[in-house]
């Protein structure tokens, strides 16, 4: 004999299976996501390093670096004439480097004439580089990856599409009292400031 079920039994198990088909169903206003938004499914694409507009277009197919400093200028920065410094790039770049002929302190400045790369590639080192202006010309300034940017500053000044000025001042000794890199820029910019003013009087420089 089968026993009896009870009625309040009957209607808890009627519940429980009413709420069982009704969480199968979806509820309403929620719609399944099965792709990610396109805000989300989308990478962000970097920009491009860009450089401000120059003010002039100074060329440096012509340019003998060591022209860049006249004797005034060299007694001014107390360095002795320049000595070619040629090829000691990835780019054999043609160069030139001043240096004090007394040397203490040991301060050397180098210039070269970047023809085959602009200065704006140089806003990807990996040396901390940072946008500056030298005479109007914006220039990225950063330090030697051989060197300690404690003792050095190198700058490329954009000078024309494709092409950079380099100028580094380099203190290897650190015989410069309270050298570091702010001042290594200084130096590096001094010395950078005369050499655009000797390359806007060439007559290629406008």
């Amino acid at each position: 004999m089968t026993p009896r079920r009870s009625p309040w039994i009957t209607i808890v198990l009627g519940a429980v299976l009413l709420t069982g088909l009704t969480g199968c169903d979806t509820p309403p206003n929620v719609t399944e996501q099965t792709e990610p938004p396109p805000s989300a499914s989308k990478a962000a694409t970097p920009s491009t390093p860009s450089l401000p507009p120059r003010p002039v277009e100074l060329r440096l197919d012509s340019v003998n670096p060591c022209d860049l400093l006249t004797k005034p200028q060299q007694v001014e920065l107390a360095v002795g004439p320049g000595a070619p410094d040629n090829g000691t790039d990835e780019l054999a770049s043609p160069g030139c480097m001043w240096t004090n002929p007394s040397g203490s302190p040991d301060n050397n400045w180098v210039a070269k004439a970047v023809v085959k790369r602009g200065a704006d590639v140089w806003l990807r080192s990996s040396t901390g580089p940072q946008v500056v202006l030298v005479d109007g010309f914006p220039t990225v300034q950063t330090s030697s990856r051989f060197l300690d940017p404690g003792l050095d500053c190198l700058l490329y000044v954009d000078v024309a599409p494709g092409q950079s000025l380099s100028v580094e001042y380099v203190n290897r000794r650190g015989d410069l009292p309270n050298v570091n890199h702010g001042v290594a820029c200084q130096k590096a910019t001094s010395a950078a400031k005369l050499m655009l003013a000797n390359l806007r009087k060439k007559p290629h420089g406008n």
